[in-house]
């Protein structure tokens, strides 16, 4: 980058959830690049402390805040911790979330249901509530007519029904009417879009590489760019949805799947 080269989310200030590793940890990451200064929320202390290193590398600004979205205590008082330390949250986005294991619906417990629904919908849920309501009512960011940005992390299979994904599906289809609900109540002051990443190289899955390369092929998945995708695919599009240049873009769920759908 040119030394007058603007950076895009230069002195903004993001709060990403599960970014302790994977997708969550390349935002940050990539925010960070960007100029931006991060608050890492995850479950994982040894995973969230190494993210904030690799931000502060970077010469930016980091906090590593433990938290299970999955409570509205933990929720509430990340949020308190964060404003404390930044007076702000430019952006908010909601990464937080499990796969459980590929089971049948008749044979998959009401625990494990609960439990995805608890992280993936019910976390989303409370962070847009509780980082909202402080959004909406702290100054413009600067350089911008919106106060806020949050950004959802649905999936592929939030747009189309996959086998033995139920509860995965069911929340992540969740998230996707949330987003488009959220963003019709929250406007115009703060935007609300979602990324549905596909087949993706992360922890998630509980494959090791080499299987995971077979899912496409298992599911008869019609992999156009023929590649399982990385963290660093999904990262830009985040910087994206998080910068100026989609201040007149809310409601929308971007694909990153390498073609897996169109719609």
């Amino acid at each position: 980058m040119s030394k007058n080269q603007k950076l895009r989310l230069e002195n903004r200030v993001a709060l990403i959830t599960g970014a302790g590793r994977g997708i969550g940890r390349a935002m940050a990451i990539q925010f960070a690049k960007e100029g931006a200064n991060i608050i890492v929320a995850d479950v994982d202390l040894e995973g969230g402390k190494g993210t904030t290193a690799l931000v502060e590398e970077l010469g930016r600004e980091s906090l590593f805040i433990e938290t299970d979205v999955s409570k509205s205590d933990d929720v509430q008082m990340m949020v308190a911790n964060a404003y404390e330390a930044f007076e702000r949250i430019d952006i908010l986005v909601n990464n937080a979330g499990i796969l459980p294991a590929g089971t049948s619906l008749v044979q998959l417990s009401e625990e494990v249901f609960d439990r995805c629904v608890a992280i993936n919908l019910r976390g989303t849920f409370l962070c847009s509530k509780y980082v909202g309501k402080k959004m909406l009512r702290q100054k413009k960011i600067p350089g911008s007519s919106l106060r806020g940005k949050i950004i959802n992390m649905s999936s592929v299979a939030g747009k189309e029904g996959w086998d033995l994904l139920s509860a995965y599906c069911a929340t992540k289809f969740g998230v996707l009417g949330l987003t488009q609900a959220m963003a019709k109540e929250v406007a115009p002051r703060i935007t609300v879009n979602a990324i549905c990443p596909g087949i993706i190289k992360t922890s998630l899955w509980g494959y090791a590489e080499a299987k995971l390369d077979e899912v496409p092929k298992t599911m008869n998945i019609n992999l156009l760019l023929k590649r399982i995708g990385t963290p660093e695919d999904v990262a830009p599009v985040a910087v994206f949805l998080a910068s100026s240049e989609s201040d007149y873009i809310t409601g929308q769920a971007l694909n990153v799947t390498g073609g897996i759908i169109f719609h």
